[in-house]
């Protein structure tokens, strides 16, 4: 049946897949978005636009996946509420917000769908940081109850 390790492992399988999507849309990225320019018969600054976007949003969000590479690392070596793991929670939520800020500000050159995904990073950016919160505490609770046994 599934359980804790599985679901770990198909988390750091997804990672893995991610920063390999990632890394090939480094190289293929201009390809696609020519593509997908001449496709929808969009300018050639739309064209420049989306590249720029592109590889600005591709240093947050490879930041992004390396910290969820660690956290998940920890995780498996039995270290869910180690004090590392709050600051890659925190790197992971202010890159969220960091790609929300870069989509929003996108979203006045062309593509109004680019508010979408502004939005849709942004509220993942604040869950995170309630989750870092509610680790903090918890990494708290843990080094207290350690100290009075």
């Amino acid at each position: 049946m599934w359980n804790s390790k599985r679901s770990l492992i198909l988390s750091l399988f997804f990672t893995y897949l991610f920063l390999g999507v990632l890394l090939a849309c480094l190289f293929f990225a201009p390809v696609i978005l020519r593509w997908f320019v001449q496709q929808y018969n969009r300018t050639q600054t739309t064209y420049y636009a989306l590249v720029t976007v592109f590889y600005t949003a591709v240093v947050p969000a490879g930041a992004a996946l390396l910290c969820l590479l660690q956290l998940l690392r920890n995780i498996m070596k039995d270290q869910p509420f180690a004090g590392k793991n709050i600051t890659y929670i925190r790197v992971i939520s202010w890159c969220c917000f960091v790609v929300s800020v870069i989509f929003f500000v996108s979203a006045f050159f062309d593509l109004p769908v680019f508010v979408f995904i502004a939005v849709i990073t942004a509220f993942a950016g604040l869950i995170l940081r309630v989750v870092k919160n509610v680790f903090a505490s918890a990494v708290e609770i843990k080094a207290e109850n350690e100290l009075t046994v």
